[in-house]
């Protein structure tokens, strides 16, 4: 029979409780700049992830998360039990986990996405990478710590609730 040591069961309970109380955003934040066109680079990481009727979706946010689903598990272990051994805070454990996926979705741009460039989109930039021309989109992916008040539509992202 095992027992139950009620102080690492508090401990435990206290450590969850925070953790639902937070989130971490992950993609390209409202307000990250924009283009020469008026195009925030919020709205062109929607357009690039979901498609519209001229650009065919290149989901690089949901490629990131599908192909990382069994890391991000095996980490929030580990960040867990650093955090109940007094190693880590609750923040601290949040912000590891979104610059891990912030930088894990810069990667899958780098990989390039398929589909590749229309004929005439590789004729203007002059090479057959998806979502790379200046840049700007794959630099603006970063991360913000939420709180569940917060944790809402703040990004054209993924939202990581605990």
């Amino acid at each position: 029979t095992v027992k139950r040591d009620p102080r690492f069961v508090g401990k435990l309970d206290k450590v969850i409780s925070r953790l639902h109380s937070s989130g971490v955003a992950v993609g390209i934040m409202q307000g990250a700049g924009g283009y020469e066109n008026s195009v925030s680079l919020a709205e062109n990481a929607f357009w690039q992830e979901f498609g519209t009727v001229d650009i065919p979706p290149r989901p690089f946010m949901r490629a990131t998360m599908r192909l990382y689903k069994a890391v991000y598990r095996q980490l929030i272990r580990q960040l867990l039990e650093r955090m109940l051994s007094g190693h880590l805070s609750e923040h601290q454990a949040v912000r590891i986990l979104g610059l891990r996926v912030s930088h894990d979705m810069q990667n899958t741009i780098n990989r390039g996405m398929h589909p590749g460039n229309s004929l005439i989109t590789i004729a203007l930039k002059g090479r057959d990478k998806p979502l790379i021309d200046t840049g700007a989109l794959k630099q603006a992916i970063t991360f913000e710590v939420l709180d569940r008040v917060t944790a809402g539509m703040r990004s054209a992202g993924t939202v990581l609730n605990g």
